[in-house]
């Protein structure tokens, strides 16, 4: 498939509209054919092109390879992944069937579940030197207010013991969960990039139930892209 650059085509479609500043560059400057296996680009412009600093007028391109239009340092450097994008979404625009790539939410979401569920494991088992430090200190200080008020022995154990413990279990757990939960969101962040609808790329709900989406069998914004045939 080809798609047509340059200043004057309409971003739409199998075009990649280049902006206007770059004066340079033609209003249908070059175009880049994608096969299977093959890339080429060919410039049509009255300004020339270059690929890794070689002037071109026909040549075949790879990912890696530095593409300057209009000028060889200043001009406009295209981004081979846009066109490849811009196909991809000319693919899409009329294809419904994405199963093979709910395949790959599927993934994505078993993998923010596993995240998820290893970090609750890690704060449920997590003991600290500073909640062991503050109990005993909490134990001292209820022992010395035992002394000082003539508190009997049997009440005295009770606040000697108890009341730091609770402090403690109280304190960590305001602690634990504030860390917990700025580790679940980063965690929800990074993998939320990924879950998105496979044809019109808007985010799907992760913390939504997976099998969910399964019984719908089609994307909630209504884009017409099926999951599951």
């Amino acid at each position: 498939m080809q798609v047509i650059i340059g200043r004057g085509v309409n971003d739409d479609g199998l075009s990649l509209l280049v902006p206007e500043h770059y004066s340079m560059v033609s209003r249908k400057h070059a175009i880049v054919e994608i096969g299977e296996d093959v890339m080429t680009f060919e410039d049509s412009s009255s300004n020339g092109s270059w690929v890794n600093g070689v002037p071109v007028r026909k040549k075949q391109i790879s990912d890696g390879d530095l593409i300057m239009l209009g000028d060889k340092d200043n001009g406009y450097r295209l981004d081979i992944h846009l066109v490849k994008q811009k196909i991809e979404a000319y693919k899409n625009k009329n294809r419904i069937d994405f199963s093979s790539e709910f395949k790959t939410l599927k993934l994505v979401y078993n993998n923010y579940n596993n995240a998820s569920n290893q970090i609750k494991k890690k704060y449920k088992s997590k003991t600290s030197l500073p909640q062991i430090l503050f109990s005993v200190a909490g134990m001292i200080l209820f022992f010395a207010l035992g002394q000082v008020f003539d508190i009997p022995p049997q009440i005295g154990m009770f606040f000697y013991i108890a009341v730091p413990t609770i402090a403690v279990f109280l304190f960590s757990l305001k602690q634990d969960s504030n860390a917990m939960q700025r580790e679940l969101l980063l965690t929800k962040h990074n993998l939320a990039k990924e879950y998105l609808c496979p044809k019109c790329r808007k985010p799907l709900n992760i913390d939504l139930p997976i099998e969910i989406l399964e019984q719908e069998k089609t994307c909630p914004h209504k884009c017409g892209a099926i999951y599951i045939p």
